[in-house]
């Protein structure tokens, strides 16, 4: 495994929980290269179609986090996740084939935190991502980022638990200090009381369930709230 570490902004300013977390990772980790990639310029050919498509900015991050694994390695971290420990404890993943990927508490695969195997092609999944996108979900805020989760289970493997034991979580600051609105804090709560693991919600990271909850016409899949409202349908 090369000792890499790359963090991911894509937009209009330069964001300071990146710089934050670019900062901690450098010293935890030494003997480490961490690096803050901003631009999708100057990536493989086999990306611009993706990249054609891509209408957002995290549209494009989500792009440009698998093309920089696939021509650098190492280790992949969104810029919530601050380091407890040093990241020498991955490097006993070296001669895996398959790629490693973040655990949620549940057993759960998340984009959070990737460490490509031998045998990674960042490619074949951008792709698989795009194929399986319909024109009108090509616009859509998350599109490309659904590859992350739906496609990771076939490919990636769970980081072992005393690798995950190296990170943790720091909500953006701006998210600690905005209210929740009522209407989220109804979602929220339908959504902790419901006991259904099938629910493609129990798979996400609290940062992606807070995209969600947040959206005034989401509807939640099985039910629990309705689009709009502040009140939970069940739960």
């Amino acid at each position: 495994m090369d000792r890499r570490i790359h963090l991911v902004w894509i937009g209009p300013e330069d964001d300071a929980q990146t710089t934050a977390s670019a900062v901690a990772w450098s010293a935890a980790a030494l003997g480490w290269d961490v690096s803050v990639w901003r631009s999708v310029e100057g990536l493989p050919p086999a990306y611009q179609e993706p990249l054609r498509c891509a209408r957002t900015d995290q549209q494009r991050a989500n792009i440009l986090r698998w093309a920089v694994l696939e021509m650098r390695g190492g280790l992949y971290v969104d810029r919530g996740f601050l380091p407890r420990g040093s990241p020498d404890v991955l490097l006993a993943l070296t001669e895996s084939d398959r790629m490693h990927a973040g655990v949620t508490v549940k057993g759960s695969l998340y984009p959070g935190i990737l460490v490509p195997g031998g045998r990674f092609d960042g490619w074949l999944l951008v792709h698989k991502a795009l194929a399986e996108q319909t024109p009108e979900a090509r616009g859509g805020k998350m599109a490309f980022g659904s590859l992350t989760l739906w496609a990771l289970g076939s490919v990636a493997a769970p980081l072992p638990p005393e690798a995950m034991a190296i990170f943790y979580w720091e909500p953006p600051p701006n998210r600690e200090r905005e209210p929740e609105p009522p209407f989220i804090a109804a979602r929220r709560a339908a959504c902790e009381a419901c006991d259904q693991a099938t629910c493609w919600f129990k798979r996400l990271t609290p940062c992606q369930l807070w995209a969600r909850l947040k959206r005034p016409g989401m509807i939640c899949p099985l039910g629990c709230w309705v689009a709009g409202g502040d009140s939970p349908r069940r739960g």
